[in-house]
């Protein structure tokens, strides 16, 4: 009985202080609060997460057939496939620890500390490159896949810069009328499932998809479509993949044929956003005519009224808002190639008239040889890409010769970066300066191209300096397995505010012909590299 009073005693005690805790509370929530506290807040960085980058698995072969004949088989061979990855930046110290995975997470390939800054596996499906932050600064890393076959279908070589994942990816690219073919791969590496939503549009306009615009790709899963399944006949095609609940990776595999004779294959990756200027970095054309063989192509697709663009809306009542609500007939786009001696226009070509939301092909026949920069300037957000193609050998006389392609999207401005090289391939780096004025080009940007061999060992380090409105081309030693581009920041480094942009242009020589590819620095999502925090307003107790 003697126990009972004290604790009683103790409970009484705490709801006293428990009542007092609420008094106190109370008050202070009823309490004004001062005019004059002004809470400012401050930008806290964010630190730097992993790096990903999704790879392709090798090309996907069309199924042959025991009992087709040889002469027409569709998959004489099989492809010859390889996956590097490249580490860049620090003077070229490798990463302590990087990992290739398979969608699923299996491990294919890891990298101990002190490793090599390169490494090379053959991919039996689609890959992921993972790369943590060293020291709060984040990984500068590439990896690239490329399948090469000698014969069939899909001869050529299908070779692609790995890419980031992201929520929304634009492909250009493609086709699926007869005689083409494209393939859409989509790659979950995260998490949890990826909702997907697909945007095609053909020369006639946005296609209307149905129930075949939605999608569900699992955790570390994929999903392979037929563009023709739910948009035939289309000449030309521009593809939109979205994504909600999760980051995604998005290829076009695309190959062509004229009968029975290879017209070509690549994958398309993903390009800039819709913007009213684009940059294509790397345009590698031989000598020809206008709608000639080998001659380049340049593809558009002004967005209409209501589509997503890059750029922020315009406001409400504003002369572009008012004009954007009624519409035009067509929007007018420039297009300049930046070459070795400055600007170039192809005449025909300089202006072209585009319809909203219809797919164009600009025939880029009788421009010079060499290699340019391509940018368009239109009066509305458009997206943009070209087409370049190698015209080989016929098997026999009279017979049509066998074509080699490759896709190269537009990229925003940047600084630099990585791109590992596919073995195999006589490579040529393109670096161009884009100004802010065509008309009076201005200014010059500088800055250090190095190159490695598979061993990490560094095989050439170039200054480059390039005049605004040109673009340089420099080849690549022999053997090459990655190259960096380093750009200069300093104040005497750039002038008249040129931005750069750049890839790589690959070749093979191959019996009947050459092969060709193109890499380009694989377009960033958006990154938060500071939040802003501020102190919580406290009310006062008085």
């Amino acid at each position: 009985m003697s126990v009972w009073p004290g604790r009683l005693a103790r409970a009484g005690s705490g709801l006293l202080v428990l009542g007092a805790v609420v008094a106190v509370a109370a008050a202070g929530l009823l309490a004004p609060v001062p005019e004059d506290v002004v809470v400012v807040p401050e930008l806290v960085p964010v630190p730097p997460g992993p790096t990903a980058l999704v790879c392709p698995g090798p090309v996907v072969l069309p199924e042959s057939r025991d009992e087709v004949d040889p002469e027409f088989n569709p998959a004489p061979v099989d492809s010859v496939d390889a996956a590097r990855f490249a580490v860049g930046g620090n003077g070229g110290a490798p990463l302590d620890v990087w990992p290739l995975e398979g969608l699923d997470g299996a491990p294919v390939l890891r990298a101990d500390p002190g490793g090599t800054r390169l490494a090379q596996t053959t991919p039996t499906g689609p890959l992921v490159a993972r790369a943590e932050p060293v020291d709060d600064v984040a990984p500068l890393v590439a990896a690239s896949v490329a399948s090469s076959v000698a014969a069939g279908d899909l001869r050529g070589t299908t070779a692609a810069a790995c890419q980031q994942p992201g929520s929304e990816h634009w492909l250009v690219g493609g086709g699926t009328q007869l005689g083409t073919t494209s393939l859409l791969l989509v790659h979950n590496p995260g998490a949890t499932p990826a909702e997907i939503g697909l945007d095609v549009w053909g020369p006639a306009g946005k296609v209307d998809l149905g129930g075949a615009a939605r999608y569900v790709v699992p955790s570390g899963g994929e999903l392979s479509l037929r563009l023709s399944a739910f948009a035939p006949e289309l000449a030309r095609t521009v593809v939109r993949v979205t994504s909600a609940g999760g980051q995604i990776a998005a290829f076009l595999q695309v190959s062509e044929l004229d009968g029975f004779t290879p017209g070509g294959t690549d994958l398309v990756v993903a390009g800039a956003a819709p913007a009213e200027r684009q940059v294509v970095a790397t345009l590698s054309v031989p000598a020809s005519q206008i709608d000639g063989p080998g001659a380049g192509r340049l593809r558009l697709l002004a967005l209409g009224t209501g589509e997503p663009a890059g750029d922020a809306p315009e406001e409400a009542g504003s002369a572009e808002a008012d004009e954007a609500q009624t519409g035009r007939e067509t929007v007018r786009a420039s297009v300049t190639f930046l070459g070795a001696d400055g600007p170039v226009t192809l005449p025909g070509a300089e202006t072209v008239e585009l319809v909203p939301d219809e797919v164009v092909d600009v025939d880029l026949g009788g421009l010079p040889a060499g290699e340019y920069a391509v940018v368009v300037e239109a009066e509305q957000p458009v997206v943009a890409g070209t087409r370049v193609a190698r015209i080989g050998s016929p098997a026999e006389p009279g017979d049509a010769a066998p074509v080699e392609l490759a896709w190269t999207p537009a990229t925003p401005l940047g600084d630099g970066g990585i791109l590992a090289l596919p073995a195999g391939l006589s490579a040529t780096a393109v670096v161009a300066a884009v100004p802010e004025s065509l008309s009076a080009p201005t200014g010059v940007r500088r800055g250090v191209l190095r190159a490695y061999d598979e061993a990490g060992a560094q095989v050439l380090a170039e200054d480059v300096l390039v005049t605004a409105g040109a673009a340089l081309a420099v080849p690549l030693p022999s053997g090459a397995a990655a190259v960096e581009l380093e750009v200069e920041t300093a104040d005497d480094a750039i002038t008249g505010g040129a931005g750069l942009v750049w890839g790589v242009v690959g070749e093979a020589v191959a019996p009947d012909g050459a092969f060709v590819s193109t890499l380009s620095v694989p377009v960033r999502p958006a990154v938060v590299d500071t939040v802003a925090v501020r102190e919580g307003q406290r009310l006062p107790l008085d």
